[in-house]
């Protein structure tokens, strides 16, 4: 008996299509056996041809509009005509 490689006590069938059944036997067996007869399966219907598209659905509501940010705080000037330097400005803020 033939074996498929990967179980060597799997032995496997032979198959065929005699025109009304597809059947099976062993090798070494002299009797074909049907498996399914032709009239047992069913045919599947045609495709039908492709139906008009559905309407299309209504659009959804607009969100509400977000509240306005904050104000930020309005920077400090510089002393006496200048720039404040990053010095200036650091001991400011921790003083």
């Amino acid at each position: 008996m033939e074996q498929d490689g990967k179980n060597p006590t799997a032995v496997l069938p032979e198959v065929r299509n005699n025109g009304t059944a597809v059947q099976w036997k062993y090798r070494d067996e002299p009797d074909w056996r049907d498996l399914v007869a032709f009239t047992e399966l069913r045919v599947l219907p045609e495709k039908t041809e492709r139906t008009a598209a559905g309407e299309n659905g209504k659009n959804g509501t607009n969100g509400k509009d977000g509240s306005d940010g904050k104000n930020g705080i309005n920077g400090k000037d510089g002393i006496n005509g200048s720039t404040p330097t990053a010095k200036t400005v650091l001991t400011e803020l921790t003083a």
